[in-house]
Order: C-alpha cells, then sequence, then structure tokens
C-alpha cells in the first residue's frame, strides 16, 4: 500500500501538463498589445476617423450629446 504522501505527489505531477499552444499565442498577444499601447501613447490621433471617434466620445461624456460640435447633433432618429 503507499503512503498518503507519495500518492498525492504522484497525483500532483500528473496533473501538471504544458499550457495548449493558443494560450500560448494569446499571451504573446497581450504581450504585444501592452508594448504597442506603451510604444505609442504619447503620440496624437493621426486618423481623421480616430479624431471623430474621439470627439464623438468627449462629447458625448461632457455634453450627453451624440454630436461632432456643441450645435447639431450627428445622427437622426425617426
Amino acid at each position: 500500500m503507499r503512503e498518503t504522501g507519495a500518492f498525492l505527489a504522484d497525483q500532483v505531477k500528473t496533473r501538471t501538463r504544458p499550457l495548449h499552444p493558443l494560450v500560448w499565442i494569446l499571451i504573446a498577444g497581450v504581450a504585444v498589445r501592452i508594448l504597442l499601447l506603451v510604444w505609442f501613447a504619447g503620440l496624437p490621433l493621426d486618423i481623421h476617423d480616430e479624431r471623430d471617434y474621439n470627439a464623438l466620445a468627449v462629447n458625448l461624456v461632457e455634453t450627453g450629446r451624440y454630436s461632432l460640435d456643441w450645435q447639431r447633433v450627428s445622427t437622426i432618429h425617426s
């Protein structure tokens, strides 16, 4: 009959297995995303759509209106 400690050690050894390759890809993707965030953190928005989306978000938070400027609404609902 095995000792309890040896039996538990055998169970722990059989449960540990290498991570699935998709988990490694996910970890690598998160690392690349963080590096790009740090690398481009101080740069201004250069694409027209990015500036518009940012302006829409800022106006929505500050004024409660979904508009590019404070006078006219950007969407029309019927």
